[in-house]
């Protein structure tokens, strides 16, 4: 069995660190590194596929604008699938040789509220991540995989799909994971958008999608939507909400654009309702002192979404095998071909996850 594996590794070789910039892929360089023997409670994972998500861009281009650090020489990438080729020495580990597993985002959060959450990610800082042939981790990190699901699909389901069950299913919205008589909002054909519109729909909401085209909105409907609007011919889209909903608004908002979005994603909110902030896909606005006018007025809350728990992971896994919800996986690139799906991310022109063969 070969003693050396390949990683993708950042190291700061560029100065920009505009996430953006083509030129930040400089920083991605495909290194060797020894396998390493797993300790007591540690599993060596043989990574079958990675996937990508914007705060990979962001630590690719050593960029302050994301909350932690980052080293030279981490492999990015929190998102992942493979299969436990070794384990450390345990008497009461629950994994076993020849499992298959997906990977949490955070390891600090098992269950409770977010304040549980210490900050650390998986493929950020110093935490070495996905984008590598083997990964060392303590066994803490791995859930089990979907059974349903390809190395490709399963790859893509932690952080978006994480991230999609705690706005859905834990912001005082849903019976449960019971959305029967809510209507949600979700925001183009991203990871989480997708997400979010697949369990919502399984969950039985009503769920409105907005997107920029019209084969991104058959997709949508192809997904179960129930009506899309076009963002770009109707550049006030909270009203189109508005009108679908006879003048009520939902329930809740799935919000991934951040700045350029939030204006009207309070809009189409319901008086009550509530916003979750996912994302930041644009770059900050000046601040509306009217927003807060809505926010007040409006009863409105908004909820920052960071990571998923434990007791989340869980929920995610079975929420998908019972409902048998397949990603929606837009792209799969090679492995010695990475920085081709850094690209497409950064162009925002795939649907669905961006994923990376291993």
């Amino acid at each position: 069995m070969p003693s050396k594996y390949q990683a993708w590794r950042v190291h700061p070789n560029v100065s920009t660190h505009d996430e953006k910039s083509i030129d930040i892929l400089e920083n991605l360089v495909l290194q060797e590194a020894e396998k390493p023997v797993p300790d007591p409670g540690q599993a060596l994972v043989r990574i079958h596929a990675a996937a990508l998500n914007f705060r990979d861009l962001l630590i690719t281009a050593f960029s302050p604008k994301y909350p932690v650090s980052t080293i030279p020489g981490l492999s990015p990438c929190s998102d992942g699938a493979g299969s436990i080729e070794a384990m450390g020495p345990s008497k009461n580990s629950r994994w076993k040789v020849g499992d298959e597993v997906i990977f949490r985002v955070t390891n600090s959060w098992d269950d409770g509220d977010v304040s549980n959450f210490k900050g650390n990610g998986l493929g950020s800082g110093d935490i070495q991540g996905t984008l590598s042939q083997y990964l060392l981790v303590d066994e803490s990190w791995l859930v089990k995989k979907p059974s349903h699901l390809t190395w490709e699909q399963a790859a893509s389901i932690a952080g978006a799909g994480g991230t999609a069950i705690q706005a859905l299913f834990h912001n005082g919205i849903s019976n449960g994971l019971d959305l029967s008589g809510k209507t949600v909002l979700t925001q183009g054909t991203g990871g989480s958008s997708i997400f979010s519109a697949q369990f919502a729909v399984a969950a039985g909401a009503r769920v409105i999608g907005t997107t920029s085209s019209d084969s991104k909105a058959e997709l949508l409907k192809d997904l179960g939507v129930h009506e899309v609007v076009n963002y770009r011919t109707h550049l006030s889209w909270a009203d189109e909400v508005l009108k679908l909903t006879d003048g009520r608004g939902v329930d809740l908002v799935i919000d991934v654009g951040g700045s350029a979005t939030f204006e009207q994603s309070l809009k189409a909110a319901r008086f009550g309702g509530t916003v979750a902030a996912v994302g930041f896909m644009t770059e900050p606005q000046p601040s509306d002192p009217g927003l807060i006018h809505a926010i007040i007025f409006g009863a409105k809350t908004i909820r920052g979404q960071m990571a998923a728990s434990l007791e989340m992971y869980h929920e995610l896994v079975e929420f998908m095998e019972r409902h048998k919800i397949e990603p929606v996986v837009g792209q799969v690139s090679e492995w010695t071909e990475a920085k081709d799906a850094f690209k497409a991310l950064m162009r925002q022109s795939v649907p669905g996850k961006i994923v990376i063969k291993v």
